[in-house]
């Protein structure tokens, strides 16, 4: 499903699922709270080295020092996931789809980054 919207932040809306999350909606808009930091999950991989394909990493809102957190699916709920704001991190990875060229220009850890849908 595309929505050709951004995934935002919304600090003041409590989760639907977790009541101790920021809720994250897909706004027509990109603003300040769409953007979100790329940080290394283990500590041996430091801000500004490269991102591999397989690396695993934590995306950080820079505004709330917060991460993007998936949230469990509880009994009686049939695989629904959520997608929120925690203190609690979910590590992940991204997967290329297409090869592509970008010269000298390389993804790193401690870049900052929007999400469109």
């Amino acid at each position: 499903v595309r929505s050709n919207r951004w995934v935002t932040v919304r600090p003041r809306t409590i989760s639907e699922s977790e009541k101790d999350c920021a809720l994250m909606t897909l706004n027509e808009r990109a603003g300040e709270q769409c953007a979100f930091r790329v940080l290394p999950r283990y500590r041996f991989n430091h801000e500004g080295d490269p991102v591999g394909r397989h690396d695993q990493l934590l995306l950080q809102s820079p505004a709330l020092r917060m991460y993007v957190h998936v949230s469990l699916a509880r009994r009686g709920q049939l695989a629904r996931r959520e997608v929120n704001l925690s203190h609690d991190a979910s590590r992940w990875q991204f997967r290329v789809f297409s090869d592509a060229s970008f010269g000298d220009d390389v993804f790193k850890g401690g870049d900052n980054i929007r999400l469109f849908h």
